[in-house]
């Protein structure tokens, strides 16, 4: 494929091949929407969101774990480099033009600016090696400018400080950065205010930046520098250390914003489903929501013209998935269906949230039945544009995503296996991942997920059943926790068709193997990593290594 689509044409080809189906008509109106004028200024609304690790559609986390709303602020919550969270809605475009950004910032379990270690600010023009905003969250590189902890500015390279004047001392501070334009370029300044008074405590300035260096995403920063682990953490965070911080009250604006209010991601991440012997099990991804928000999310199908709900299913409290199982689904015509959840703010507000798609009719009557065999997401090109699009071309019947949905380097910060509440999140950090990548796809077409040995986080896996992992990965076994596991199969198969024998495995890890029945075609969906024996000690050595 010589030729790259952009989203407008992807979703014409689209419509085109899928003629019949309500997907077509969903996507162009919802292009249609992200088209509309919308106004550029945005204010964060974490002072009326709920306690939860979840900091709402607008954003992304990275890492997810290391993020919380917590008493109406933004946290976070691990001293550690390049903790980030990223403003999907708003961008800085290639037009010339002015903006302001704002937000206030204090340290975290207390501590005065002046003293310390860490910084926190933003970071602008955030562009990742491919043109997508989605590869920018994850490689993207931009313009840093912030505050260390002991209350110094800068612009640019965090080592440049210690040269700016007196720091600031100060509970809080609140952060303005400014750019405007100057000559062929920019002239970025940054100041301290305090909140209560708005009096200016500091202030830096970086003229003749080149324009291109102001566009792209937006983003705030807990202690700037590459993420690193053990002895070159100070090093990789400039030399400022790390600390904790929190954020409040950002505000973005001016002419050089751009409006993306079609790229928040969530509540209802995206949804998978099969449909076998006219049963249809289909599973909703959701993110970490709050104690106190609402557990439920409800199916709602196109009955007369008008959306009427079918059942509603809780949130599963560590998966973060409703499954939703419906017999005797008329399977012989395409049935538009949505999914629904209520977001609710601290203030009383209640506005409802779509995830819709359409539930293909089994294509019995087809001569060939064509599926896409998808594996091995590295992830080192997200969302992987070309390969969606390929696919999309090629308008498969059924998706089977048959291992390493994702890899341990997928999100960029490695994987954390412990405790188990934040060794859940960061598996849900990939698998997110994942079903961005793929979501336009799965909404409109059954899929099939097979976890592999990357999924529960080893190189190779033997199963032994569930066993616990001996000594060596070879000699077979799981290396995670059974809970987490569970998770793992909870999100990836749970809508897979009823498996042959639900009992669990061994120490009651899920199943997921069984039959389903699709276009006339009879597949056996296997587990055979999860069953199959470890060789080492079973057969003869041939090398140094156990599987050789």
């Amino acid at each position: 494929m010589s030729q790259r689509l952009n989203r407008r044409q992807f979703v014409h080809s689209g419509a085109s091949v899928t003629t019949g189906l309500a997907v077509g008509s969903q996507l162009a109106s919802r292009d249609a929407r992200a088209a509309e004028p919308v106004p550029a200024d945005f204010s964060s609304q974490w002072h009326v969101a709920p306690d939860r690790v979840w900091i709402g559609p607008e954003y992304w986390a990275n890492p997810l774990q290391d993020w919380r709303v917590a008493g109406g602020k933004l946290e976070c919550i691990k001293a550690a480099p390049d903790r980030n969270v990223h403003l999907l809605t708003r961008q800085l475009g290639e037009q010339s033009g002015h903006l302001q950004m704002s937000v206030r910032v204090e340290r975290a379990g207390g501590g005065k600016f002046g003293t310390g270690s860490g910084s926190a600010g933003f970071r602008v023009g955030i562009r990742g090696p491919l043109d997508d905003y989605r590869n920018s969250i994850i490689f993207g590189a931009g313009l840093d400018a912030g505050i260390t902890a002991d209350g110094r500015l800068f612009i640019g390279p965090i080592a440049a400080a210690q040269a700016n004047g007196e720091p600031v001392t100060a509970d809080s501070v609140e952060l303005r950065l400014a750019a405007k334009p100057s000559g062929s370029g920019y002239t970025v300044t940054l100041a301290a205010h305090d909140p209560a008074t708005g009096e200016r405590l500091a202030k830096v300035e970086r003229p003749n930046l080149r324009p291109e260096r102001l566009v792209g995403n937006l983003a705030l920063v807990a202690n700037f520098g590459p993420a690193a682990r053990g002895r070159r953490r100070k090093k990789a965070a400039g030399g400022a250390g790390t600390g904790r911080f929190r954020f409040a009250e950002l505000h973005v604006g001016g002419s050089k914003i751009l409006a993306h209010d079609e790229r928040a991601f969530g509540p209802i991440l995206f949804c998978q489903y099969t449909l076998s012997g006219g049963t249809l099990k289909l599973t909703a991804q959701m993110p970490p929501v709050g104690s106190d928000d609402p557990q439920q999310v409800r199916l709602e199908l196109m009955r007369d013209g008008h959306w009427r709900e079918v059942a509603s299913e809780p949130i599963h409290p560590q998966a973060r998935t409703a499954t939703f199982r419906l017999e005797n689904w008329d399977d012989t015509r395409d049935g538009p269906y949505r999914l629904a959840y209520t977001l609710a703010t601290t203030d009383g507000r209640q506005s409802e949230r779509y995830w819709s798609g359409t539930v293909r009719r089994d294509p019995t009557d087809q001569d060939v039945l064509s599926v896409a065999d998808i594996s091995c997401n590295w992830h080192s090109a997200f969302p992987n544009t070309w390969c969606v699009e390929s696919a999309a071309r090629l308008n498969p019947d059924l998706l089977a995503f048959t291992g390493d949905q994702f890899y341990e380097s997928s999100g960029g910060y490695g994987i954390q296996r412990d405790p188990l509440d934040v060794a859940i999140l960061d598996l849900l950090h990939k698998w997110y991942l994942h079903g961005w990548t793929w979501r336009e796809l799965m909404r409109d077409r059954p899929s099939i997920s097979i976890p592999d040995d990357h999924d529960v986080y080893q190189g190779n896996i033997w199963g032994e059943g569930g066993e616990p992992r001996r000594k060596t990965q070879e000699m077979g076994g799981y290396a995670m926790p059974v809970e987490w596991i569970n998770v793992v199969h909870r999100t990836q198969t749970a809508h897979h068709p009823d498996p042959f024998d639900p009992a669990p495995a061994k120490r009651g890890i899920r199943v997921y193997y069984g039959p389903m029945t699709y276009g006339r075609v009879s597949f056996a969906i296997l587990a055979d990593r999860q069953f199959k024996s470890g060789p080492q000690g079973k057969v003869p050595p041939t090398g140094d290594r156990g599987d050789h």
